[in-house]
């Protein structure tokens, strides 16, 4: 099934994130999160680490414990690190496209739901409150001072959205 977030998919498939020296496949280390390759530009499993813990920690400090909450996840390494930030969470999360035209309206999602941007996309906060959407700006990462979460992918799951090219999107869990 396509989703909805389908360039992020992109991003992080196995034909993107090959390894410097051996042109196969990445793999993590151990916990942490892979080296990827942006357009052209390989971002360290470190610096999309480094921004990814940044980010956890807003949220934590930002949403409700448990709260499902979308995120619009660009086609870049921003992305990778909001999903790798969603992902160590408690909660599920919906990832939508960063394009604000493939957003389905909140209520399909739940009562109340936050949409988390990163700050590439603060400009679609309107956007998003259109959709039915509370929006959650996230600030640049402060990459000198962030902590690893406890673990990056401990949130119960991921909700996606197909398509819908045969009808209305339907929701996805994982």
């Amino acid at each position: 099934t396509a989703s909805v977030a389908a360039p992020l998919s992109a991003i992080i498939s196995t034909r993107s994130i090959v390894s410097r020296t051996t042109n196969e496949p990445a793999r993590s280390a151990g916990p942490g999160l892979p080296d990827v390759c942006v357009s052209g530009r390989w971002w360290g499993g470190g610096e999309v680490e480094a921004c990814a813990g940044s980010w956890r920690a807003q949220l934590d400090a930002r949403t409700e414990a448990g709260r499902i909450c979308a995120a619009a996840l660009p086609s870049s390494a921003d992305g990778v690190a909001l999903f790798a930030a969603l992902a160590a969470g408690d909660a599920p999360f919906a990832a939508l496209s960063g394009d604000p035209s493939t957003w389905p309206q909140a209520a399909s999602l739940g009562h109340s739901v936050v949409l988390v941007l990163p700050p590439a996309l603060a400009a679609h906060q309107s956007t998003a409150r259109r959709q039915g959407f509370e929006p959650l700006v996230l600030t640049a990462a402060d990459v000198s001072r962030h902590r690893p979460p406890r673990s990056w992918w401990s949130a119960p799951g991921v909700i996606v959205l197909s398509s819908g090219s045969t009808g209305a999107p339907k929701v996805a869990y994982r």
